[in-house]
């Protein structure tokens, strides 16, 4: 499991379970009769905003506690360089910089806003990635915080949350109403049942929707870091040898299914000098020709923060072709009946 997936897991967790525990004392206060009416609507919104609003605040002081970081004044001077260009042209303050001593090629940002941020990066992006594809790594992660998506994603998560209290809000109801006789429990429990229904629907909508914005802002954070660089490529050749590198580091059969994709078509990057590293580019196509063509793939990037890595490299190359560069590999939308390739 990837260090982006493992923090993201930990932080949800660790506020899921903060929300779930004072959802139940509403709810209970709700049930002995403590508080009634609509305040079991109004009172689960407020604190799902109240949680969102606490988990943006507090979740870089945990990650700064959880995760071994060495903070320092930069990576190496052409990197450096690069960073402060970027920050003097769009006008944000410099991320404090850190590395974690850990063989997996990853990288991330977090902060409160794009002028109070950090940028991490682990000592496998050195590793197995030359100085300008970890440029572009970083580049990315700088296009993060010019693009202020902390902010933004801290408010578009609180959206599918919001409407899941107002689903349950309108079931408590609805059963509230069920022990109660007359004409207007009648009406109450059609207009609960109602509000359930559209809320449910919503809330299920609502987090695709987070999901697709997600994918969106790292299709944007790449644009960052090809305009900012001046080469797509390089980006692009980077997500090969972080995929590559995670299922090395990741001991082949425990990587996740993404990267052992990668592993056999890429082997030949473990000892090959940068030149001829990407020689047979034939086999990396069809590495990836599962994230482009086979059916199933559409359905399990639905459910995923990120865009699968061969889509990110095909608008990477669609960008190089814009500039005025060479495509890292040029896909050709050839299909053969297994969805490979040809």
């Amino acid at each position: 499991m990837g260090l982006k997936t493992r923090m993201f897991l930990a932080i949800s967790l660790l506020f899921g379970i903060l929300f779930a525990f004072f959802m139940g004392l509403t709810y209970y206060f709700y049930y002995v009769g403590a508080i009634g009416g609509i305040w079991i609507i109004i009172i689960p919104v407020a604190l799902a905003v109240a949680i969102v609003l606490l988990q943006w605040a507090l979740s870089p002081l945990i990650l700064k506690w959880i995760y071994k970081i060495e903070w320092v004044a930069g990576y190496t001077p052409e990197i450096d360089t690069y960073i402060e260009d970027v920050v003097r042209k769009y006008n944000i303050k410099k991320p404090t910089l850190g590395i974690i001593r850990d063989g997996n090629p990853n990288a991330f940002c977090f902060g409160w806003t794009r002028n109070k941020s950090f940028l991490v990066i682990t000592e496998g992006i050195l590793r197995y990635c030359d100085e300008d594809e970890a440029k572009a790594v970083v580049g990315h992660e700088l296009g993060h915080i010019a693009h202020n998506d902390f902010v933004v994603m801290t408010i578009v998560a609180a959206v599918p949350l919001i409407f899941y209290v107002i689903f349950r809000g309108a079931i408590a109801l609805l059963r509230a109403s069920g022990r109660s006789r007359g004409k207007s429990s009648g009406y109450a429990a059609m207009a609960a049942i109602v509000v359930a229904a559209v809320s449910f629907v919503i809330y299920l909508l609502s987090q695709l929707v987070a999901l697709l914005i997600s994918r969106y802002r790292e299709y944007w954070a790449d644009r960052f870091s090809a305009e900012t660089t001046g080469d797509p490529s390089k980006l692009s050749s980077a997500l090969v040898k972080i995929a590559y590198g995670l299922a090395v580091e990741g001991g082949g059969g425990k990587a996740e299914k993404g990267h052992r994709r990668y592993e056999n078509a890429l082997m030949i990057l473990v000892n090959a000098t940068a030149g001829m590293g990407f020689a047979d580019k034939e086999r990396i196509k069809k590495a990836m020709a599962w994230d482009l063509w086979n059916p199933w793939a559409f359905f399990l990037e639905l459910k995923s923060t990120h865009p699968l890595p061969a889509k990110r490299i095909v608008e990477l190359d669609r960008l190089a072709e814009k500039m005025g560069k060479l495509p890292f590999i040029k896909f050709e939308d050839v299909r053969s009946p297994t969805g490979t390739s040809s």
